[in-house]
């Protein structure tokens, strides 16, 4: 019996009804997930800056100063805090399309935590529909492997074999077999986009550890 060393399966994009029903329910769940991270991030460094505030106020002397420092660091870490939470729903309507731009912006949100590869990730200008897709699909696998898979490194890969395009998401996280795995809404999601560009999706284990997510589309040019 020959064992395949690299499974993969090509995701097939859901019917509308059932993406629909899935979406809504992943609406409400998302809307819990930003209350809490509204909760337990901006609002509890909001609470600090203001006891920290109130203290400077009724602080004299070289001890004011150093307080006001702090104040200023807090509210710098607020600022980033709600633009991260800010640009993880925004489009890419600021980027003009070019998707290594949006790309390099999305990823900053992990910086510290995971290295990323971008160095075959080259600054194309691509059709605003198609760059918000391929957007989307990266942010996708990107949260799939930090969340699911706890990958360290992540190598984003963009290349051209006409006329088709690659766009290539490479983890070495926990990774799953996809040939047994059942499809979660997250593939599904990303099998769609890829087939509204028309193009195609594929999940495969990478001959070490973790994933690839292969997207192959045509080029509009």
């Amino acid at each position: 019996m020959v064992m395949n060393e690299n499974p993969s399966r090509e995701l097939s994009p859901p019917n509308r009804p059932d993406l629909a029903r899935e979406l809504l329910r992943a609406v409400d769940e998302e809307r819990e997930r930003v209350a809490r991270e509204i909760h337990d991030e901006l609002a509890q460094e909001l609470f600090a800056l203001r006891l920290l505030a109130e203290s400077v106020a009724e602080t004299r002397g070289d001890d004011r100063t150093a307080r006001a420092r702090r104040v200023a660091e807090l509210a710098a870490r607020v600022e980033q805090t709600a633009r991260d939470l800010a640009h993880s729903y925004s489009s890419l309507s600021e980027f003009g399309g070019n998707l290594g731009s949006a790309v390099r912006k999305l990823v900053q949100r992990h910086d510290g935590r995971v290295d990323f590869d971008l160095s075959a990730l080259p600054e194309i200008q691509f059709e605003s529909c198609t760059a918000s897709h391929l957007h989307r699909i990266v942010q996708e696998a990107v949260t799939n492997a930090v969340r699911h898979g706890s990958a360290s490194r992540i190598r984003i890969v963009l290349k051209t074999d006409p006329p088709l395009w690659e766009l290539h998401v490479e983890d070495n996280g926990a990774g799953f077999d996809p040939e047994l795995t059942p499809e979660g809404l997250g593939l599904r999601t990303m099998a769609y986009r890829a087939a509204q560009i028309g193009g195609s999706l594929r999940v495969e284990r990478n001959p070490g550890p973790g994933m690839r997510v292969v997207c192959k589309f045509p080029s509009r040019e």
